[in-house]
C-alpha cells in the first residue's frame, strides 16, 4: 500500500516536471517575442520620418542632420497683461515641402489655441498673442510693470553655428561661447530695466510648458519703502539683480507716488511679500508676510491683520521676487530670506 502511494506521488511529480519543462520554453518565447515587438515597435516609432525629419523625437536614432531644419516648427505663446497668465502652443508641419498657405493656416491655428489656453476657458478676456515664430525652443519671461500691467518677454535661441551644431549633435556647446548666457537671462536682463518684477515661465523644447532642465537661478533682491509723512503709502520694487538697485527702484517708486519722506522698511530676497494695514485705537497697523506664493502670503497678512484687532484692514501691496516661478518644476532657488 506505501509502495503504491510512493509510486503515485512520484508519478504526480514527474507530470509536474514534464508540464513545467514544455510551458516554460513557450513562455519564454512568448515573453521573448513580446519584448522583440516592443522594440520593433520602439524602433519603428524612433525612426518615423514624421518624427526624425522634424526632430519632434529628440532621442531619434536616425541620422539628427535633419533637426537644424528649424522652419517645419511654428510655436505660439499668449498672455494676460492683467493677470500674467499665459499659454502655449505648438506644432510640427506634417509633410515636408508644405505649401506656404498650408503652413499659414497652422500657424493660424497654432496660434488660436495659444491665446486659448492663456484665456482658460473664456475666464482672462485680455489675452494677447506675444510670441510666434518658427523655432524649436523658446524661453520666456513675465514682468510686472509699476503700473500694475504685466509684459511678455520671450525668444528662441540665437541660430548661429554652434546652436546648429548642438542640435546636431544633441550636446550641449553653450560653453564654446564668448558669452555663455542662456536666453532666459538675457530676457530677464531686458525685462528688469522696465519692469518690477521678473520671472522665468518657460524654458524648454516645443510643447512642454515646463523647463525640461533645471534652472540654477541667481539670487533675486527686492525692497519695500515707506513715506514716513503718510503710512498709508508703501511700495516695493523686486526681482533685481542686486540689493542696492532694489533699494533705488523701491525709492523711486516712493518719490514717484508722491511720497515726502521715504525710507527703507526692509529688505528681501528669493521669495513673495506683503504687506496689509488696519485702523486700531485710532492709528494705523501694518503687518508684513513672506512666503513663496503671491496670494498665500497677502492672505496671510490680512488675516493677521484682523487677528491684532485691527478693523479695515486692506492690502497695500503684494511682491514677489524671484527668477523663476517656484510652481513650475526645474527651479533651483537660492535661500529666501529678509532683512
Amino acid at each position: 500500500m506505501k509502495s503504491a502511494t510512493f509510486f503515485s506521488v512520484c508519478s504526480l511529480l514527474l507530470a509536474a516536471m514534464l508540464l513545467w519543462a514544455v510551458t516554460l520554453p513557450q513562455a519564454q518565447a512568448q515573453s521573448g517575442q513580446e519584448r522583440v515587438n516592443r522594440e520593433a515597435a520602439h524602433h519603428a516609432i524612433m525612426n518615423d520620418p514624421r518624427f526624425c525629419s522634424y526632430g519632434y523625437n529628440p532621442n531619434c536614432q536616425s541620422g539628427g542632420g535633419e533637426i537644424s531644419d528649424a522652419d517645419q516648427r511654428h510655436m505660439a505663446m499668449a498672455f494676460s497683461p492683467s493677470t500674467g497668465h499665459w499659454g502655449s502652443s505648438s506644432v510640427t508641419y506634417p509633410v515636408r515641402g508644405s505649401s506656404g498657405s498650408e503652413k499659414a493656416l497652422e500657424r493660424a491655428q497654432n496660434e488660436a489655441v495659444a491665446v486659448y489656453q492663456c484665456g482658460q476657458g473664456g475666464r482672462v478676456r485680455d489675452c494677447t498673442l506675444g510670441f510666434s515664430e518658427e523655432a524649436f525652443v523658446m524661453s520666456a519671461v513675465i514682468g510686472l510693470g509699476a503700473d500694475g500691467r504685466y509684459q511678455l518677454f520671450a525668444d528662441k535661441p540665437r541660430d548661429d553655428g554652434i546652436s546648429r551644431l548642438s542640435r546636431g549633435l544633441r550636446i550641449n556647446l553653450g560653453g564654446l561661447r564668448r558669452d555663455k548666457r542662456e536666453t532666459y537671462q538675457v530676457l530677464l536682463d531686458r525685462c528688469r530695466e522696465v519692469a518690477q518684477e521678473c520671472r522665468v515661465v518657460m524654458r524648454s523644447w516645443v510643447g512642454q510648458g515646463s523647463p525640461i532642465s533645471v534652472i540654477n537661478t541667481q539670487d533675486a533682491y527686492g525692497a519695500v519703502y515707506m513715506d514716513e509723512a503718510d503710512n498709508s503709502k508703501v511700495f516695493a520694487a523686486a526681482s533685481h539683480a542686486t540689493p542696492q538697485q532694489a533699494e533705488a527702484s523701491a525709492r523711486a517708486l516712493c518719490q514717484a507716488g508722491g511720497g515726502q519722506q521715504c525710507s527703507r522698511w526692509y529688505g528681501f530676497a528669493n521669495m513673495c511679500t506683503a504687506v496689509a494695514v488696519g485702523q486700531a485705537r485710532g492709528e494705523s497697523i501694518h503687518v508684513g508676510a513672506e512666503g513663496m506664493s503671491r496670494a498665500q502670503v497677502a492672505q496671510s497678512a490680512l488675516q493677521q491683520c484682523n487677528d491684532r484687532g485691527a478693523g479695515q484692514c486692506r492690502v497695500l501691496l503684494a511682491s514677489c521676487s524671484m527668477e523663476c516661478d517656484p510652481g513650475q518644476m526645474g527651479c533651483d532657488l537660492p535661500r529666501p530670506h529678509k532683512n
